[in-house]
């Protein structure tokens, strides 16, 4: 079994790019200024949806492996730790949609709503007929779970992690694992430079054609990410190997990683818009996912700023809650919109940590019993997932 250090980051790293995520959306949603250099360089070398999809597929393949690969325990644990401030966020969203006349007459007892609010509940995804359902000049101009679009992609990871690793977690000697990792990797590496972009570049209008649903289904699943969780997740596997080349080597990644970004300026300069045109593109993203986890165990004194609580999982859940809510009460281009989003966006998350995340995980003791180790810090498996342009993207 690996040997983890239990000093490390990823709970920082969450919280910063969760921050990011809030201010890009704030940003977009109410063009209230211009990207100041720092953040466009940051957007543009680190798009948190990458990096919440690398830390994820490293840390739940540890949480896999490291429970000897009793599924139960696994999924406990993924369930109680996505859905309920899932559950909770998109029923205030339903609730705020319908006082404010965003559900539209008659649909409420429709067949076809509750399909879309099993498939919602179940899978935290934009449906396509969701416009036929809600009145979305009301209260706001999109569903506010359309960012959500990365929690079937993580779901889909979280069902194959089982049966990839099986065998390993085991310790049962066979190769099989590394074949479908192998196989995996390359078959979802050359889907996404096949399509050329991620599905955060599929408009409504797209997602709302008949003809188009079967194509933009399979771009909704994990297929063209899958090789972004298995690369992290392999470097977990081969932890004892490649510790030495990562750990406290952070500034030695991250200038690797800068010089051949700089190298494909001429041709790709710096955009966050996830398009995956050629394989430089997917060398790009296996460096900033290098970089990534060598910060993770790189600078441990930096492991005070985010000790007690996590929230990148209830900032990344409310902040479009929170978004919406200010530009519907009128402060659109106001001074104060940035600070009221930020503001109201942790106060909300540490409700959410509080009342809803502490307490669900803490049920973990009393649904699996004493086999488990107990401890009232969460585990570093949380699975971050990370917000989009939806249907803003440029």
């Amino acid at each position: 079994m690996n040997t983890l250090p239990k000093i490390n980051n990823f709970n920082l790293i969450r919280l910063f790019f969760a921050v990011v995520c809030m201010y890009h959306h704030a940003r977009f949603m109410n063009m209230v200024e211009p990207y100041n250099g720092f953040m466009f360089v940051m957007m543009g070398l680190f798009p948190p949806v990458p990096v919440f999809f690398a830390i994820s597929g490293f840390l739940i393949t540890k949480s896999y492996i490291e429970n000897g690969g009793n599924v139960k325990h696994y999924m406990v644990n993924r369930v109680l730790r996505l859905y309920p401030p899932l559950w909770v966020n998109l029923s205030v969203a339903l609730v705020l949609l319908f006082i404010n006349g965003g559900v539209k007459s008659g649909s409420v007892f429709s067949i076809k709503f509750m399909a879309w609010n099993f498939f919602q509940f179940l899978l935290g995804v934009r449906c396509f007929f969701a416009n036929t359902l809600f009145d979305l000049t009301t209260y706001c101009r999109l569903f506010p779970s359309e960012y959500l679009w990365t929690v079937p992609i993580e779901l889909g990871f979280y069902v194959l992690v089982p049966m990839i690793y099986y065998s390993l977690a085991r310790e049962k000697k066979n190769s099989k694992w590394f074949y479908m990792v192998l196989a995996g990797f390359v078959v979802s590496m050359y889907f996404a430079v096949l399509n050329s972009q991620f599905s955060e570049q599929i408009i409504q209008k797209i997602l709302l054609d008949d003809s188009y649903v079967a194509s933009n289904i399979l771009k909704l699943s994990t297929l063209p990410y899958l090789w972004f969780f298995l690369f992290s997740s392999f470097v977990y596997i081969k932890w004892n190997r490649v510790e030495k080349y990562l750990k406290n080597k952070f500034w030695i990644w991250m200038l690797i990683y800068i010089v051949f970004r700089v190298l494909r300026l001429d041709h790709k300069g710096l955009n966050f818009m996830l398009f995956i045109t050629d394989w430089t593109d997917v060398v790009s993203y296996l460096l900033m996912t290098l970089c990534v986890l060598s910060f993770a165990y790189s600078f441990p004194s930096l492991r005070f700023l985010n000790r007690k609580v996590d929230l990148s999982y209830g900032i990344y859940l409310n902040h479009m809650q929170i978004i919406t809510l200010v530009l519907y009460l009128g402060f659109k281009q106001s001074h104060y919109f940035l600070g009221l989003v930020f503001a109201g966006t942790f106060a909300v998350a540490m409700a959410s940590w509080i009342l809803i995340e502490k307490p669900a995980f803490k049920l973990k003791d009393s649904w699996l019993g004493d086999t488990r180790r107990t401890s009232n810090v969460p585990p570093d498996e949380m699975f971050l997932v990370g917000p989009e342009e939806s249907g803003f993207a440029r």
